[in-house]
């Protein structure tokens, strides 16, 4: 398993998630695509693109995900 790269995917889920949380908060979330959340997407899809540049599709078998 894939320790620090399973790390680097859970910290991405968790600022998504943060930033969704804040923009529900203070209603953005609704307004449309905001500009912050597109931040957010634009930055995950770049190092997602980076990771399966450098181990291939990240699939099960590299975390070792049960499911």
């Amino acid at each position: 398993m894939n320790t620090d790269l399973k790390r680097q995917l859970l910290e991405m889920v968790e600022e998504d998630q943060r930033v969704r949380a804040e923009l529900v908060a203070t209603g953005e979330l609704f307004q449309g695509y905001a500009p912050k959340m597109a931040e957010v997407h634009r930055r995950n899809a770049q190092e997602l693109e980076t990771m399966i540049e450098q181990y291939g599709w990240l699939g099960k078998s590299l975390m070792r995900i049960k499911g």
